[in-house]
């Protein structure tokens, strides 16, 4: 039953982990079963050449690199390096010598400009990495395709399956000299099919589903994010799901395309009543038409936390891992994204427990919870670090939609959602999860101070939506807390540029606080 590579995606852009930290995440991953890594380092490579303009400036030295690398062979870890991507381009259209590329947000896929700049890419990468034998592309996300005329002309003729492929096939051709395979995401294949067995087989499609659970679900999915989303029983959905799916994108049983519908008829297997999906339909889909694929799921609820929330996340991985070894997958991995969401130290307890449902899904959630416990920790308070951040929001500044939005705008829209009561409820859950935990762990590192801060917003939040008058002493707590995040990122990250991680995670809650001490001070126009 159990999987043959078992991965974790590392994401290196805006925040640069320290090597040190990342060679000790190399063993524990090593240590726990793991096989390989993927580097997702974005603009933190350092590109030299034409491609100079894309290194930021903390953007990792080659002989830092090296260093990576030799560890992580040492310790018996195969690494996947992935650059820029074709898709999320952002980083690559703010250089004035590449913007003439720009489709939307991607790259123009008619241009063979755009080819040239992600082959030098994929040569620098694989120059620094010595025995790769993969290089991701990334490849997700395209939202919005053909606005530029080229690849405009080419969608009118052959679809826009049809330039996606294209792309790729002609990028294959162009590297084939490089003897690595190439890794993509799965979504615009999922979305736009059409094309798929004119694919270059030298592809490995990284199939990512982030919320999907158990052996048949509430809802669909026919890409990847919440605009392909398709509930099918709202009220069957767990909390945290419900809460994710609130997303305006989302959308309802009926506006299922009539196209897509058709062709994924046997994966999806709807029940009679069109109320239950099977979970995780695509490994076979893409096994089917010749592809490897590699699974790629969360070990952290998507939406929004300073901490590992494993509580539901158990089924997500368990039945990914049993679906992936019934239909073949060649591995799993764990993604792990930045700047919104969890601490890589911090998601380690739970991807011990992922890499120990990759060899047996069929374990038990008592014996993973005896098999995983970290060194120094009692039973009891593993068990609560996993519940403590169930599905609690108000830790991070992303909207609804996924935008950044002040504190303000999502409290007034909790409201006029009618949602104060459930976001009471979870507030005062949390609270005596995280207070428990804390009485069961008297250490003082991360895992303590990082639920310290969580209870801190909770109980904030619960304060404001039952309008309680808040604490004087909430500024100097979160200086305080602010204080520990960066001397634990003396150890943790490297100095970071412009786009600094901390902003996520301080400033809009900073600004909130500093307009209600406004207000009480007497500024009454500020609310």
């Amino acid at each position: 039953m159990g999987i043959r590579q078992r991965l974790q995606h590392i994401s290196l852009a805006p925040t640069t982990w320290s090597i040190e930290y990342l060679k000790s995440f190399f063993d524990f991953f090593a240590c726990h079963g793991g096989t390989g890594i993927l580097l997702d380092y974005k603009t933190s490579f350092p590109y030299s050449g034409p491609l100079k303009c894309l290194r930021a400036e903390n953007a990792y030295t080659e002989e830092e690199i090296s260093e990576l690398c030799t560890h992580a062979k040492k310790v018996g870890l195969a690494v996947i390096p992935k650059g820029v991507s074709f898709s999320h381009a952002e980083a690559i259209l703010r250089c004035p010598e590449f913007a003439f590329l720009a489709d939307g947000k991607g790259l123009n896929l008619a241009r063979s400009e755009s080819i040239d700049l992600l082959a030098e890419s994929s040569r620098q990468l694989a120059a620094l990495h010595p025995g790769c034998t993969m290089i991701h592309l990334g490849g997700d996300e395209i939202f919005q395709f053909a606005l530029a005329p080229e690849s405009h002309a080419v969608v009118r003729r052959c679809g826009k399956g049809g330039l996606y492929v294209d792309f790729l096939n002609r990028f294959a051709e162009r590297t084939k000299e490089f003897s690595v395979s190439f890794g993509i995401w799965s979504d615009m294949l999922i979305r736009y099919p059409e094309a798929i067995d004119s694919l270059n087989r030298c592809y490995t499609i990284f199939y990512w589903d982030y919320w999907s659970y158990g052996d048949r679900c509430p809802f669909l999915s026919i890409g990847g994010g919440c605009s392909d989303i398709i509930v099918l029983e709202r009220k069957a959905l767990p909390r945290d799901l419900g809460k994710i799916l609130r997303n305006s994108a989302v959308r309802e049983m009926g506006e299922i395309p009539c196209g897509l519908a058709d062709r994924y008829a046997s994966f999806w297997e709807l029940s009679p009543d069109k109320r239950r999906a099977k979970s995780f339909p695509y490994i076979r889909f893409f096994r089917e038409h010749g592809f490897p694929v590699i699974s790629s799921g969360l070990v952290y609820p998507e939406k929004g936390s300073i901490l590992s929330n494993f509580s539901e996340k158990l089924d997500h991985i368990r039945w990914f891992a049993k679906r992936s070894a019934e239909d073949g997958a060649e591995g799993m991995m764990s993604c792990c994204w930045a700047p919104f969401w969890p601490d890589l130290k911090l998601l380690e307890p739970a991807i011990g427990i992922y890499l120990a449902l990759c060899q047996n899904p069929e374990l038990s959630d008592r014996t993973l919870l005896e098999m995983c416990l970290p060194e120094g920790w009692s039973p009891k308070a593993f068990e609560l670090y996993l519940q403590t951040a169930n599905d609690f929001e108000f830790n991070d500044v992303l909207s609804i939609e996924w935008t950044p939005a002040d504190y303000r705008a999502q409290l007034d829209w909790i409201r006029r959602a009618g949602l104060t009561d459930d976001e009471v409820v979870r507030c005062r859950e949390t609270l005596e999860l995280g207070t428990a935990f804390l009485a069961e762990y008297p250490e003082t590192d991360c895992f303590r101070e990082t639920v310290e801060e969580l209870l801190f917003r909770a109980e904030l939040e619960r304060d404001i939506l039952e309008n309680r008058s808040l604490s004087p002493d909430a500024m100097r707590k979160l200086k305080q807390f602010e204080d520990q995040y960066h001397q634990r990122n003396r150890y943790f990250a490297r100095p970071v540029d412009s786009s600094v991680r901390e902003t996520f995670r301080f400033g809009a809650l900073r600004d909130f606080l500093i307009r209600a001490e406004e207000k009480r001070a007497g500024r009454p126009d500020l609310d």
